[in-house]
């Protein structure tokens, strides 16, 4: 695909998948898995508080839900549609 119907594909499925918001308790559970491998790694290193680092845990969380439901609608897409694919 050429760039502008990259950015314009990129453009339309930004303005039409909302993906669900993250809650506290998705971000603590991936505070709790992370801070477990980090500190199994590295055992002598300090970790910081989850209130540190959770609007960065959140934007994360977001971006990956953003990305889930964007191929949900591209499948349901081609599933109405006769698409043909081009690599």
């Amino acid at each position: 695909l050429d760039v502008q119907r990259q950015l314009a594909i990129e453009n339309y499925l930004n303005d039409t998948v909302e993906a669900p918001a993250v809650t506290e308790e998705e971000a603590r559970a991936y505070y709790e898995d992370y801070r477990e491998s980090f500190l199994l790694r590295y055992p002598d290193q300090p970790f910081p508080p989850f209130e540190q680092v959770q609007s960065e845990i959140v934007k994360l969380l977001s971006q990956e839900k953003q990305q889930e439901a964007m191929l949900i609608l591209i499948e349901e897409l081609e599933e109405k549609a006769d698409v043909r694919r081009y690599t």
